[in-house]
């Protein structure tokens, strides 16, 4: 019976051996399957961080770029408020402006123009009465005295 103690206990030894054995393998395989997927959600995770990043590096760009647009709007629409303002202000000094320093303004302007002195002026309702057949001859005398056609006439409309 000794031997077959000695063979039972033999058997039991190289099965616990293997045992031992196929468990550090397993554990082995366990530990890699660990390393890849920590690895993995590392990887993962740095993937995530930098697309977050990105996101929000565009979002503040996106942010900014509104502002400064809005701010140029803004600008611009202040810029036109002046701009209209002193139009108007113009527009009311002209009004005002004594009949002769009017119709001398107006005779300045339109031979201060690269003009060849045969178009039509559009007059406004309100100047109908001011610019008249005689404005418009002594406007066709100095066209013509610099060299120009001297057709000027008022338009109908």
């Amino acid at each position: 019976m000794s031997n077959l103690e000695n063979l039972t206990s033999k058997i039991i030894e190289d099965a616990n051996k293997e045992a031992e054995k196929l468990l550090s393998e397993a554990k082995k395989e366990e530990n890699k399957i660990v390393d890849e997927k920590v690895k993995k959600g590392n990887k993962a995770k740095e993937q995530i961080i930098e697309k977050s990043k990105r996101e929000a590096k565009t979002k503040a760009e996106r942010v900014i770029s509104n502002t400064q647009l809005k701010v140029r709007n803004n600008k611009l629409e202040a810029k036109q408020e002046m701009i209209n303002k002193v139009f108007d202000e113009a527009v009311i000094k002209l009004q005002n402006l004594p009949q002769e320093e009017y119709l001398n303004f107006i005779k300045n302007s339109i031979l201060s123009l690269d003009i060849e002195g045969d178009e039509e002026i559009i007059v406004s309702p309100n100047d109908k009465n001011k610019i008249d057949i005689s404005f418009i001859l002594t406007l066709n005398n100095k066209l013509k005295a610099k060299g120009k056609k001297d057709l000027l006439k008022i338009s109908n409309e």
